[in-house]
Parts: structure tokens; C-alpha cells; sequence
């Protein structure tokens, strides 16, 4: 039997006030609810669902009410394919620092040397354009060589992001693709300094382990 609930547990359940609730429908992110009476409505899990989504853009990703309604959108176009909608949903997700304009446009002949899609308006190469401008000016430019590396592990990433997708689904595989983004970025980074500790300790426990001959020590024989 499909769950509905009246709007005061849909915003105990969602952590979202009741007022907040309204205004999402009043801005046509979130669908009304189903009339009960002159007074009331019921609503389902897909309200719920959907008050997630919008929760994440927003208090995670720092998104705007006109930037959630963009991901919104591409969800409600009924005739869209889920590959479509997933894209035009993850560009309008906002990345760090998309705010800063491109100074040097490095990002160009980073993406063409790879072979990867190179979308000047697309938020993420514009972040990449400032983290790649700002690594040269502080004297840690990124050679040939690790960028493969990074290029490599990124394309290895998105696969394994990509079959995780329930491509049955439209709104399902767009919120995948969005909350995929707000959650799973957060654990690769961590993920990747915990590497670094990894590899420090390795370090550390290797040259422990070698007993170094200090000047007071007894010659060997």
C-alpha cells in the first residue's frame, strides 16, 4: 500500500518546517500535495524524496532557489531520457569557486590533451580553470604526468558512479546523480587523505626499522 502522510509528518520526517514546505510548493519545486479535504492534503514518499533533493542542493552545495529550480526542471520534462536529464541536472549542481572568472583558460588544453569534453560555460571547467591557474601561481604547476594520473582515477570514479544509477527511473537517476555528487565527493577527498597518511606512516615504520649509526657507536667488526 503506497504511504502518505499529513504535511506536519512530512516536515518532522524531513526536517523541514512546515512553512518552508509551502513556499517549495508555492515555487513549484515541490508538488502539491493530494486534497483530502477543504483543509488538509496527504502526500507520499516522493515528497519526501524530492524535500531531500532540495535540501541537499541547497544546505550542502549552497545552491540558489533559481538553481534548484533549473535541476527541478530537467526532473519534471516528461519526454526527457535519463542520460539527458542526469547531465543537464549535474551542470546545474554549483561547483566551488564558479564564482571566480578564468584567468589563464588552462583547463582547454588540459581537457583537449585527454580527450575529455571541454564546455566553457560547464561550472566544473571553470573551477578547474581556477585550480589549475592557482597551482601554477604559487609554484606547484601540475605536470603532464600527474594529471594523467588524476585524469585516470577521475574516469575510474565516474564509472563507478555511473552503474550505480537506476536508469528506469528518470527522477531517480537525476537524484542519484545530484546527491551522488553532494555526498560521494566529500568521501573521495577524505579518502585520499587518509592515502596520504597511509603512505606517511608506511614511511615512517620503513626508516624506523633501520638502525642508523650514530658517532658514539662502536665500530663493527
Amino acid at each position: 500500500r503506497r504511504r502518505t502522510m499529513r504535511i506536519s509528518e512530512l516536515a518532522k520526517e524531513s526536517g523541514t518546517p512546515v512553512a518552508t514546505i509551502k513556499y517549495y510548493i508555492r515555487e513549484g519545486l515541490l508538488p502539491a500535495g493530494t486534497p483530502v479535504n477543504a483543509r488538509q492534503s496527504d502526500y507520499g514518499t516522493q515528497h519526501l524524496e524530492r524535500l531531500r533533493l532540495i535540501r541537499g542542493l541547497m544546505h550542502v552545495l549552497g545552491a540558489s532557489i533559481e538553481q534548484v529550480r533549473d535541476v527541478i526542471d530537467v526532473i519534471n520534462q516528461p519526454d526527457q531520457e535519463p542520460w539527458e536529464a542526469m547531465k543537464f541536472a549535474t551542470e546545474a549542481i554549483p561547483a566551488p569557486h564558479q564564482h571566480e572568472e578564468s584567468r589563464v583558460g588552462k583547463a582547454r588544453v588540459v581537457l583537449e590533451q585527454f580527450g575529455l569534453p571541454c564546455s566553457p560555460e560547464h561550472p566544473a571547467v571553470r573551477h578547474l580553470d581556477v585550480a589549475l591557474a592557482f597551482a601554477e601561481e604559487i609554484g606547484m604547476a601540475m605536470s603532464s604526468e600527474q594529471l594523467a594520473v588524476y585524469v585516470e582515477a577521475a574516469r575510474r570514479t565516474a564509472r563507478a558512479d555511473i552503474e550505480r544509477v537506476p536508469w528506469q527511473s528518470r527522477e531517480d537517476s537525476v537524484r542519484q546523480a545530484v546527491l551522488g555528487t553532494v555526498v560521494y565527493e566529500p568521501v573521495l577527498l577524505a579518502l585520499r587523505r587518509i592515502a596520504h597518511r597511509e603512505l606517511g606512516m608506511a614511511h615512517y615504520e620503513h626508516h624506523d626499522g633501520e638502525q642508523d649509526p650514530t658517532p658514539d657507536s662502536p665500530p663493527e667488526e
